[in-house]
């Protein structure tokens, strides 16, 4: 929590229980549909490396041709065989038509 290295924890890094995980109904080991929620055992306060996420509305539509934040660590490759990067990976990704 509040860390951008999958592997390290810093000194700014709370260790928080987990209470439940939850992942998408049709998660896909192909690196689709695998969003996940964890929920925490307790509150966290925020901070400048600890911010809420917003979760769009169940019934959201996004433009096609709009831009969107990703923030996520992944196999850099798109590969399931590629490794994943231990740094927290961001970029804007185009909404496709």
């Amino acid at each position: 929590l509040g860390d951008k290295l999958l592997h390290f924890r810093s000194e700014t890094t709370p260790v928080v229980p987990v209470q439940d995980i939850v992942c998408h109904r049709f998660y896909e080991e192909k690196l689709r549909r695998d969003a996940t929620l964890v929920l925490l055992a307790f509150s966290v306060n925020y901070s400048s490396y600890i911010q809420p996420v917003r979760l769009p509305e169940r019934a959201c539509h996004v433009e096609s041709g709009t831009e969107r934040w990703v923030t996520r660590w992944s196999r850099v490759a798109g590969s399931v065989t590629a490794p994943v990067s231990i740094h927290l990976q961001q970029t804007e990704q185009l909404i496709p038509q």
